[in-house]
């Protein structure tokens, strides 16, 4: 039974396979474009709405449009503390970010993050997100 079950499951996927090479689009050119040159790390992106959502080192949050490349960015001050986001969530109407590093926040954005909220906060010499 078990010679069956795998006998049958390589064949699903040989023929899964064999469909994919043989596909008939074709990719002609492929363009290359630079949406960002600034001196950033940025660890963090997620695509929703026509946007590229970024979260990056020294404190900063932005997006760039990708219908009409419009830049927005914006430094998140929190005392004299340095952050580094490492982490992006996208939902219907806000954006959330986290930063690694105690103390650890989470940032709750609009979506066109001119509004802000804390909505967590942990402080521990263990916290690392």
């Amino acid at each position: 039974m078990r010679k069956v079950f795998i006998l049958l499951l390589f064949s699903m996927l040989f023929i899964n396979c064999k469909s994919a090479i043989y596909d008939n689009s074709v990719i002609t050119s492929i363009k290359i474009d630079t949406l960002l040159s600034d001196k950033i790390s940025i660890r963090a992106i997620a695509i929703n709405n026509g946007k590229i959502y970024y979260a990056g080192d020294k404190n900063r949050v932005g997006y760039i449009s990708l219908t009409d490349a419009n830049k927005f960015e914006r430094n998140i001050k929190n005392d004299t503390l340095q952050l580094e986001f490492r982490s992006l969530a996208i939902t219907n109407n806000s954006v959330f970010i986290l930063n690694i590093g105690n103390p650890a926040f989470l940032y709750q954005f609009s979506k066109n993050l001119i509004q802000k909220k804390l909505v967590y906060q942990e402080t521990n010499e263990k916290v690392f997100y």
